[in-house]
């Protein structure tokens, strides 16, 4: 009976999201390395800025300088995505078996393949250090193809309990000015267009782009676009009134 109560409080361990020490807040921007000694570390990379979207994800080199490298800069939103280069983010999505599937980039699009949640590996809880394990809402974690951690190993989604998951140490960086834009028009969004029916979250850090990061002109865009939704529930509303 000792016995399955420390099985259970291992388990559990495992699948505490991080909520204190090292925490992983939404609106902030982090590079992630692997929890090797030095010099062998290397950054979970999206390739993006190099191959565009649709690009598989790997470990590579670090490279300090997240100022102009941003294929290794992820800022992670209220909705659990982490965006990375070229405003495309982190995506888990696959169309068969599950295991095995390489994690990708992706436009973002607000669904639950590109929703990311941070859990303590077992034995770090009570360290207190800020090393994390990268879970989809699919329920798999991001492992290494082939099992072995090296320079331009492929990532993918693997079973948790997988030896080869891979455990990431994060480290915060600098918010890109895209990603300082979208958190200020979702503070918009929130306090001014919720009743109104609320908005598409997904796609902010890309009309910030394209926007040239003016949050108002953003927010006007946003703006449009729950008045016209709005608009038109009230106009079906009334047609079948009277009807």
């Amino acid at each position: 009976m000792k016995h399955l109560f420390v099985l259970f409080m291992a388990l559990m361990a495992f699948s505490v999201s991080v909520l204190a020490g090292g925490e992983v807040q939404p609106g902030q921007s982090y590079t992630f390395q692997t929890v090797l000694q030095e010099p062998d570390y290397l950054c979970l990379d999206s390739q993006s800025d190099r191959v565009g979207p649709g690009s598989g994800v790997r470990l590579y080199d670090c490279d300090e300088d997240t100022q102009t490298n941003f294929s290794q800069r992820w800022a992670f939103t209220t909705l659990g995505e982490l965006i990375g280069s070229g405003a495309t983010c982190l995506d888990a999505y696959h169309k068969r078996g599950v295991s095995g599937a390489r994690v990708r980039m992706r436009p973002c699009n607000g669904s639950n393949f590109q929703k990311w949640t941070f859990h303590y590996p077992i034995g770090e809880l009570s360290r207190n250090m800020p090393n994390v394990v990268l879970k989809s809402a699919t329920g798999h974690c991001i492992g290494v193809a082939g099992g072995k951690t090296r320079k331009a190993a492929a990532l993918v989604l693997l079973e948790c309990e997988r030896e080869s998951i891979v455990i990431w140490q994060q480290r915060p960086s600098t918010p890109t000015l895209e990603v300082i834009c979208a958190n200020k028009v979702r503070a918009l969004n929130a306090e001014y267009l919720t009743r109104l029916g609320g908005v598409n979250d997904g796609s902010v850090v890309r009309v910030c782009r394209e926007k040239n990061n003016d949050v108002l002109d953003v927010f006007k865009v946003y703006l449009k676009r729950s008045v016209d939704r709005f608009e038109r529930i009230v106009i079906n509303k009334a047609r079948k009134f009277l009807n």
